[in-house]
């Protein structure tokens, strides 16, 4: 193994009893050296969009654990003014991905936008096509959103606010009319982090340790998964719970090793594993297995 490959990519493993481990990935390139969000892709079994924080342009890069290798995707016609999130899902139709420029650390921008991408291939590469983008305005005024998921069943997306007094859940449809703003009223606050009996009011626009920064659905929309400032949670969801009840029940702390500052999440393609991120170099993949039903109930 040379130097470069050394520095690049160290392979760790996880030890945490109860919980299968899976080799993690510690990233020493620069060009991620914000991770904001990742999300599994459909059409590069094995790979994971990812891109960083703001202070980037428009740009996914296509990663795969235990590789030291990046391949960078410009998107054309895109906006990157604070790109928190992105997620994955895959219809009859095809693989998507969503990336969402919904960061407002101070409550000023009236409109945040949503893009939706088609995944493909392209003479054996990964391809990306921008379909559309949302403008979204939120019921009351700006909110500071690092969290985005999508539940292709439903054909809605969700997005978890941070600097609430309570994180709210909110939500709009993938067949949204184009060309329109879509109005975000909330579904309800989610008073379960870190656990429903120990969940504390933040100040109005503030943060705590338990501000989510990360939010995925499990690809068969049996559970959640939400990463915090301190901890990354997932949650079970019992057939016919909507995602708030869901995200209200009693998560399942995932007990990795501490991370700088983890602000991404998602789920492996296959639902078996949760992956998740941290911002600052050297940039930090923590992988572990999805917790059973059996020990979710725990």
């Amino acid at each position: 193994m040379t130097f470069r490959t050394r520095l690049a990519a160290v392979v760790l493993l996880l030890t945490h009893p109860g919980l299968a481990a899976e080799p993690s990935v510690t990233l020493n390139d620069p060009r991620l050296g914000e991770l904001s969000g990742l999300a599994a892709s459909h059409s590069a079994p094995g790979f994971y969009w990812a891109h960083n924080d703001s202070g980037d342009i428009a740009q996914l890069y296509l990663l795969q654990p235990g590789s030291p290798q990046l391949q960078v995707h410009r998107i054309t016609n895109a906006k990157a003014f604070d790109w928190e999130d992105i997620t994955s899902f895959r219809d009859p139709s095809g693989s998507y991905l969503l990336v969402g420029d919904i960061g407002d650390n101070f409550a000023v921008r009236p409109m945040i936008e949503v893009y939706l991408l088609r995944e493909s291939r392209h003479q054996g590469r990964p391809a990306l096509r921008l379909l559309r983008r949302y403008n979204l305005v939120f019921d009351g005024g700006p909110r500071d959103i690092e969290a985005l998921a999508v539940d292709p069943a439903e054909r809605m997306v969700y997005l978890l606010s941070k600097r609430e007094v309570h994180p709210q859940l909110y939500r709009f449809s993938l067949d949204a009319l184009p060309e329109r703003p879509v109005l975000l009223t909330s579904l309800g606050a989610v008073t379960s982090l870190p656990s429903p009996a120990s969940h504390r009011p933040q100040r109005a626009g503030g943060i705590s340790q338990h501000s989510p920064t990360g939010l995925a659905f499990a690809p068969d929309g049996r559970g959640a998964a939400i990463s915090t400032l301190r901890d990354s949670y997932y949650f079970p969801r019992r057939p016919g719970q909507s995602w708030v009840e869901a995200l209200n029940g009693n998560p399942q702390a995932l007990k990795l090793p501490k991370l700088r500052q983890a602000e991404a999440i998602t789920f492996s393609a296959d639902g078996t594993s949760i992956i998740i991120g941290s911002e600052g170099l050297p940039t930090r993949l923590l992988t572990v297995r999805r917790p059973t039903a059996a020990s979710a109930q725990k």
